[in-house]
């Protein structure tokens, strides 16, 4: 849950384990602060999406008197015309906070592509994917979901022990953190809250970007990866035939065959060749 705001939006007595993302960019802002950045760009904002409006919200409230409403890129169904436009002013700001680690791995891309790569913007997402964790420079702020457990089995225990309580609620805290600091965690999924058709409109165009199913496909694809995986993954991607990746990792010619579309379903390919193109995009 995101605290406070969407907890109005569901009816009756629950416990609930929050994370709350107001306090998290107050939390990431000061931060940026201290590390000498007072020219935030807040990038990626889906309109569609209720985390994102309360980024923005907070945003705007926090950064005051560092940043407005000009200082907000919007991916209204395209990652490259969001990064267009933040490319046009990108040298107005020393640092720039992604709303997910898709817009984060976009904004690196695009910059890497164009060979303009700024070495002077702190780039900030919210998430740590498994596919973002090639981008060393990136800093993270993200929920540990095993502290989400934690609280939830800490709630059923309150609950068990005092039988007067009807419920119990624990806030679990946002961390910032350099590549590594974080266990796999997940975008926040706003699937379950209503939203009228104007919203419904912009969530279908966030979606129906390519760049961003491709980002999913491999992370969903990574998701299930084990240590032969990754391993048998570099060495086909440098260009190893499946006999020779086979022998380094210890298996045999058919468990590597076996293994590699596993992970071509993984990502909706049957063609190695597409499969392997698809990953060298986000290598």
């Amino acid at each position: 849950m995101l605290g406070p705001i969407q907890k109005d939006l569901i009816k009756g007595i629950f416990s609930s384990v929050t994370s709350d993302i107001g306090q998290s960019m107050y939390y990431l802002i000061n931060h940026l602060k201290k590390k000498g950045k007072t020219k935030p760009a807040l990038y990626g904002i889906n309109p569609a999406s209720l985390s994102d409006s309360v980024r923005k919200a907070t945003f705007l409230n926090y950064a005051e008197n560092m940043a407005g409403e000009n200082d907000i890129y919007y991916n209204n169904g395209s990652l490259k015309g969001c990064f267009d436009d933040f490319y046009k002013f990108y040298h107005n700001y020393d640092c720039v906070i992604c709303a997910n680690d898709y817009a984060a791995i976009s904004l690196t891309r695009n910059f890497k592509k164009l060979k303009a790569t700024p070495h002077n913007l702190l780039t900030v997402s919210y998430g740590n994917t498994l596919l973002s964790r090639g981008i060393d420079e990136l800093i993270t702020i993200s929920m540990c979901y095993e502290e989400y457990g934690k609280a939830a089995v800490s709630i059923c225990e309150i609950l068990s022990k005092n039988t007067a309580l009807l419920y119990s609620n624990i806030a679990v805290k946002w961390k910032i953190g350099y590549r590594g600091d974080f266990i796999k965690n997940e975008l926040p999924d706003d699937s379950h809250f209503s939203t009228d058709n104007k919203s419904q409109r912009a969530d279908e165009l966030f979606y129906s970007d390519s760049e961003i199913n491709e980002m999913i496909l491999i992370e969903n694809m990574l998701s299930i990866c084990d240590d032969t995986d990754l391993k048998l993954l570099d060495f086909i991607l440098d260009g190893y035939p499946y006999a020779v990746a086979a022998e380094a990792c210890f298996i045999s010619h058919n468990t590597a065959k076996y293994r590699i579309k596993k992970l071509m379903d993984a990502c909706k390919l049957s063609n190695k060749k597409a499969f392997l193109e698809l990953l060298k995009k986000y290598k």
